[in-house]
């Protein structure tokens, strides 16, 4: 969902994001967050203790949604019949759906019979079959209702105007469906397919998931169906009415062609028209990197909707106008919480962080300079506060949820750094397998989905990065110390501090750049632990060093210092002494040579091992292995070829 980008005082603004800064946008998605935010946390406030959260029961498993609704746009009520086709998990006669108190049921229907049913005050309806269903069994119950919807998270049932013509509209992330039709309201159930019928005052139409296969005026109403094949989340299930105009225009992507529908208000149609080959843009871009579109049977529809932003609904985006990062944000999710929804909203990231990262990326391919700038404004954003992580600790708070700086910009950062870390071809190679993941493709996913997908693809280990960064909370400071030595090599020393303590170290590569007036360098430094020392032999003399000055990584307040090099060549230490670890380490600065021999004796002149340091002119810090030894005193000897250069006991 974009909770995001513009704050609109006038419908029919024709600004694009292409026409405004950087600053600008990131502000405005932030001032449009907090404002939905403040919402949320205020229903949340009113709703503790009452069911706001799923309370449908396990023991069924949704199949198929037959859903046939009444509305007038002018009105905020809804007659309803929901009929709910599901397999009997285990042998029950009951079974809960999520529906709100707020709404009256009128009957529950099972095999063409009313049966008892429990309306209860956590907006739970119990249905009692009266006989048990066997296990594995398919049944189909139908509820038939009425009322005045409730208004919970985002406005999960809303009505509004434009140019004095009434809309009204659906948008039920992340509790919100059980405010208007009776159904699991959760994250672990999709249904097979849903069948939805809308019927309307004849001179409005209704949009709505999936492809239409009925439309028919009869006398004073319009009834509209809709039938969508692909596996569908209760909060995806939307609808839309006013006196919509619609377009359409062919699609084409490896031999299948699908409809790409404009719903916008008519004294809209025109700029959203103009602003079209936007999503047309985006979807070769996606296809071409995450795979086919992936609903590209049915088809890709955009519904404008009098709220301030967009919602993701499967097949068919809801937005407040035709501006190109809302376009690719929402298009996006529909590989990322649509096609694989979050299997807990723990875990929003997968859904969050994947769309704001496409967005973000898509948008360099036709600006290159917004897109330096959004990441600049993110990454000043993130790092603005050391607490709160990706992961949702909370997720009785709509609020934490849908955290705009951890769930939608660290979310997006995370995959930014994988992309510093792997490269983009394996970062997008990550990406598209985990779109196309077996195990998650039209399901649920978490972080260790995508962390399991991500290892696979690429051949390295991430389990570290992700438990510093989607669990972990705050970020890095890099402090960098450097001299050139003797050999005409540029040493350096990196030690890092971390901004909160639920990480003890960043084990993370970081670039840093050399320059001077007329040339610079920049290297990557794989920053494994504290001190970490690094040599490089440039052409040319820096007099400036720059710690990741393109901010490929969520870090703040990095400092960098010269140092005088030393005035005598191979200064040697050997640490720690005593050893409380499992090894010793030499360490050489300002060698006058590539290569040393290491001797370690016993305290009476035993020859126990001999290692080759090589340094290549630079200074080197190198391990000697001390877990098989005894405790007790040993000595070190370094020679430069036959020269003993260096020679100290040292203790275990």
């Amino acid at each position: 969902m974009a909770k995001l980008y513009l704050i609109l005082t006038a419908i029919a603004c024709t600004l694009t994001a292409y026409t405004q800064t950087a600053k600008q946008l990131v502000q405005q998605m932030k001032a449009q967050a907090l404002l939905e935010q403040n919402h949320a946390r205020n229903v949340l406030n009113g709703q503790q203790g009452n069911g706001l959260m799923s309370g449908a029961s396990s023991n069924y498993d949704v199949q198929y949604y037959n859903c046939n609704w009444s509305i007038d746009p002018n009105v905020k009520y809804i007659t309803g019949v929901v009929a709910n086709t599901f397999r009997a998990v285990t042998a029950t006669n009951t079974i809960i759906l999520d529906l709100s108190k707020q709404l009256t049921v009128d009957s529950v229907v099972y095999n063409n019979t009313k049966i008892g049913y429990t309306h209860n005050t956590n907006n739970t309806l119990l249905l009692n079959f009266g006989t048990t269903l066997a296990a594995n069994s398919i049944h189909k119950v139908t509820v038939y209702y009425k009322g005045v919807p409730d208004t919970n998270g985002f406005g999960s049932f809303s009505k509004g105007e434009h140019n004095g013509v009434p809309v009204l509209w659906t948008l039920s992330e992340p509790y919100g469906a059980k405010d208007w039709w009776p159904c699991k309201d959760n994250l672990t159930d999709k249904a097979d397919s849903v069948r939805i019928t809308i019927t309307c005052p004849a001179i409005y139409r209704s949009s709505s998931n999936g492809v239409i296969v009925s439309d028919v005026i009869t006398g004073a109403s319009r009834t509209t169906t809709y039938i969508h094949r692909y596996p569908i989340t209760s909060y995806l299930v939307a609808m839309a009415c006013t006196n919509y105009a619609v377009s359409t225009v062919p699609y084409t992507y490896n031999g299948v062609t699908m409809p790409i529908e404009t719903w916008a208000y008519p004294e809209n149609a025109g700029w959203f028209a103009g602003e079209n080959y936007g999503v047309i843009k985006a979807l070769d871009w996606f296809n071409l990197h995450y795979g086919p579109y992936p609903f590209m049977q049915e088809k890709y529809a955009q519904t404008q909707c009098s709220f301030g932003g967009g919602m993701e609904h499967q097949t068919n985006s809801f937005v407040v106008g035709p501006y190109h990062l809302l376009q690719a944000h929402e298009l996006a999710h529909q590989w990322f919480g649509d096609k694989t929804t979050c299997g807990s909203w723990q875990h929003i990231w997968v859904n969050e962080g994947f769309a704001s990262f496409s967005h973000w990326f898509y948008y360099a391919t036709h600006d290159m300079p917004t897109y330096l700038g959004i990441r600049y404004e993110m990454h000043d954003d993130v790092t603005s506060d050391s607490t709160g992580s990706v992961y949702v600790d909370d997720t009785t708070s709509v609020s934490r949820i849908f955290d705009y700086r951890l769930s939608y910009e660290k979310g997006a950062y995370v995959l930014h750094m994988l992309r510093g870390i792997l490269g983009d071809a394996t970062i997008f190679n990550c990406i598209k397998n985990y779109s196309n993941d077996p195990a998650t493709k039209y399901g649920y996913a978490t972080t260790q989905d995508v962390l399991r997908v991500f290892e696979q693809t690429s051949g390295k280990q991430l389990k570290e990065f992700f438990k510093d960064w989607i669990y972990g909370q705050g970020w890095p400071s890099y402090h960098v110390q450097w001299y050139k030595n003797k050999n005409g090599f540029i040493n350096l020393k990196v030690n890092q501090s971390q901004s909160h303590p639920s990480v003890s170290f960043y084990e993370m590569p970081i670039r840093v750049q050399f320059k001077n007036a007329t040339q610079d360098s920049t290297i990557i430094i794989d920053v494994q632990q504290q001190g970490q020392l690094y040599a490089t032999k440039l052409n040319f003399t820096p007099d400036t060093v720059l710690v990741d000055p393109e901010m490929w990584v969520l870090s703040k307040h990095n400092t960098q210092q010269k140092l005088i090099a030393p005035a005598n060549a191979n200064n040697i230490t050997v640490t720690p002494n005593p050893a409380g670890t499992s090894s010793w380490y030499v360490t050489i600065t300002n060698p006058s040579a590539t290569t040393y021999s290491a001797m370690l004796y016993t305290s009476t002149g035993q020859l126990i091992s001999n290692a080759t340091i090589r340094t290549v002119g630079g200074d080197v810090r190198q391990a000697i292995t001390n877990n098989t030894l005894a405790k007790g005193v040993y000595i070190i000897t370094i020679l430069e070829g036959n020269n003993v250069v260096y020679s100290k006991q040292i203790v275990k």
